[in-house]
């Protein structure tokens, strides 16, 4: 479990929870995070709140907030995507998309 900042020239891969502010050079791969996440390739996740930035894209089965990259899928999402392509549970969509 990681509580608080994390910081990572490659990435955070744990199969724990991550509440706060994580920064990765490459990926995020945590089961559940409630926070924000910013990454300079990918974020995979079974499930988070708050905003998730990845520079290619987010992939949840649950969420609840923001998912931004060029490509984003959130099986089950309560909140807005922004990217190229986005992919949840009600329709997919280029630019914008949302679910509540």
């Amino acid at each position: 479990m990681i509580r608080g900042v994390s910081i990572s020239a490659g990435g955070v891969v744990s199969k724990g929870h991550l509440y706060g502010f994580a920064l990765n050079g490459g990926v995020c791969g945590v089961s559940n995070f409630k926070g924000v996440v910013l990454s300079g390739v990918f974020n995979v996740n079974d499930a988070f709140k708050g905003v998730e930035i990845a520079g290619l894209g987010n992939s949840s089965a649950l969420g609840r907030g923001v998912q931004v990259g060029l490509v984003n899928v959130c099986k089950h999402l309560k909140g807005i995507q922004v990217g190229l392509w986005n992919v949840n549970g009600k329709r997919s969509l280029p630019i914008v998309n949302w679910a509540f």
